[in-house]
């Protein structure tokens, strides 16, 4: 992986995940108007980062928090 050259299995899998994610990004901001885009925007940043739960459990939101999850068990 050019993102880690020396990734194990799971550094790997979270560089996989973070490709799977791009491309869901792209496919749900392409149907979206501007306001719905900005609204998905806020809602990638505050899942992203946010350490705090909030009131937001769309699957969208659900999708990135355990991605942030995942990473920083296996990065941090």
């Amino acid at each position: 992986s050019h993102f880690d050259p020396e990734a194990n299995y799971e550094k790997f899998r979270i560089c996989c995940d973070f490709m799977h994610i791009c491309f869901l990004i792209d496919m749900v901001f392409d149907d979206a108007d501007g306001e719905e885009a900005r609204k998905l925007a806020d809602v990638y940043i505050g899942a992203m980062t946010s350490d705090e739960e909030t009131g937001n459990h769309t699957p969208f939101y659900r999708v990135i928090r355990k991605y942030v999850y995942t990473f920083e068990l296996v990065y941090l």
